[in-house]
């Protein structure tokens, strides 16, 4: 009787040890099946940052040209509105200084006001405040005439 039982017993701790090997099994094969998706998450993720390490790489490279095609722009634009600043004045000086302006008889406030707009034009698109006499800040017709010089209202009257 006692054999018995030793072999009963032994039995159940043969079935006892199969049920833990199967379990055992079971759990390595759940731990794989983790591991490997862990593993292709993180390869994944590596790929992912790497896409956006050469995005950004390429981003950053075209941000540079931008900043480049824009600090050209900006030169060329500086340069375009100078000449053609410079080019209206330019047309207004000539208007008034030149000869056939002169050949017309003109009235003294006509020949005052040809110049008052070189003046308001240049003070306008002049760049700072030495360029625009700050100090003086004339853009009153009346105050600029005031401000002419005596040689040249004589000048331009015919009377020197």
């Amino acid at each position: 009787m006692v054999l018995e039982e030793l072999r009963d017993i032994k039995e159940m701790i043969g079935t006892v040890r199969e049920e833990m090997h199967e379990r055992f099994d079971y759990v390595d094969q759940s731990l794989d099946r983790i591991f490997t998706t862990m593993l292709d998450g993180f390869e994944s993720l590596e790929k992912q940052v790497e896409n956006g390490r050469l995005e950004t790489v390429s981003l950053s490279q075209s941000l540079r040209s931008l900043e480049t095609s824009i600090s050209t722009l900006r030169g060329s634009l500086y340069k375009y509105l100078k000449a053609g600043f410079d080019r209206q004045i330019d047309t207004d000086i000539a208007k008034c200084l030149s000869s056939d302006y002169f050949n017309v008889e003109r009235s003294w406030s006509q020949i005052s006001d040809c110049f008052v707009a070189v003046h308001l034009a240049a003070t306008k698109n002049a760049r700072d405040a030495v360029g625009t006499a700050a100090d003086l800040s004339a853009t009153d017709p009346d105050v600029i005439h005031t401000r002419l010089p005596t040689t040249i209202k004589l000048k331009i009257l015919g009377k020197t």
